[in-house]
């Protein structure tokens, strides 16, 4: 059980770290009333949030289902013990940059009352592949659906390691379900009980060559298993698992 003098200094993190969530999500988009709905979808209505009652498994197929079809990401998060998932994503849009989605403050109650906890999110298929793009270059972009970005680690290092703080025997999981399956992300426990700031400069380049990509054959998944096993070294533990 966590002391007082660590529980009032994770509560005030918290606190901090909801303002910066705040910059993401307004505080009206906040506090919304949950409504319960049979399967995951994305939401783009500030007025509520969805709460389905299914399995990991389940959640994880009806996301997958959901991709060809889906104009914006969306954020779940899966609570184990309540067999539940609770939409956590906000003011969803397209940019040109690509898409975005905010992370609702809510994430920060779960966090304080669950110490086991996934959070998920969508990647759709890229809607940003330019007409003058050459092969290799679209490719990349095609496998870059499967890779965390930059944005995700930084998010996944501060809440993580807050959660740690909060649940030192906890574990909250950080999962993208994307057409090429899923990726699984986060750090290694050195890492996640240190606060030393962690160099995210391979996130925002492309891990693989282009040789290698005009090199490949008709699968995607040995990219995109090569591309994390890049990405996944020091501090950083990343995974894949094909979906059927």
């Amino acid at each position: 059980m966590m002391g007082r003098a660590a529980l009032t200094n994770g509560l005030a993190w918290l606190g901090a770290l909801a303002l910066a969530l705040a910059l993401a999500c307004p505080a009206w988009a906040q506090g919304r009333p949950e409504r319960q709905a049979a399967g995951l979808s994305v939401n783009s209505s500030m007025a509520f949030r969805q709460s389905v009652s299914q399995s990991e498994d389940q959640g994880i197929a009806q996301m997958r289902a959901m991709l060809p079809q889906a104009d914006y990401e969306e954020i779940w998060a899966f609570l184990p013990a309540e067999q539940r998932w609770l939409e956590l994503g906000c003011c969803e849009r397209q940019t040109r940059r690509g898409n975005y989605v905010g992370l609702d403050g809510e994430v920060l109650r779960l966090m304080a009352a669950h110490d086991r906890l996934a959070i998920y999110h969508i990647h759709t298929p890229s809607h940003f592949i330019r007409e003058n793009y050459n092969q290799s270059k679209r490719l990349l972009k095609t496998v870059e659906e499967a890779l965390p970005s930059a944005m995700d680690m930084a998010t996944m290092i501060k809440l993580s390691r807050q959660h740690r703080r909060l649940h030192p025997q906890g574990q909250i999981i950080w999962r993208i379900v994307s057409r090429h399956g899923v990726t699984t992300y986060g750090l290694t426990a050195q890492a996640l009980d240190s606060q030393d700031e962690l160099d995210l400069k391979p996130f925002y380049f492309s891990p693989l060559e282009e040789e290698e990509l005009n090199e490949a054959g008709g699968s995607l998944a040995p990219l995109v298993e090569l591309a994390l096993r890049r990405l996944g070294q020091g501090p950083f533990v990343l995974g894949f698992r094909p979906l059927p």
